[in-house]
């Protein structure tokens, strides 16, 4: 899987984007919340890139 972290204004935060594992995505997602800009998170497929879901910061 991708994951990547966007701003308000649906901008990917540049250098957060990772390929995971599917097992890794809740550790990686706490890690990235880490940065106070990041307000949600996209998952995408690792193989061909389409979206999954969206991670909304609690």
């Amino acid at each position: 899987m991708i994951i990547r972290g966007y701003v308000v204004l649906n901008r990917i935060v540049e250098d957060t984007g990772q390929l995971i594992e599917t097992k890794n995505i809740q550790v990686a997602a706490k890690y990235l919340f880490k940065n106070i800009e990041i307000s949600y998170l996209h998952v995408r497929s690792g193989s061909n890139n389409c979206f999954q879901c969206r991670i909304k910061r609690e």
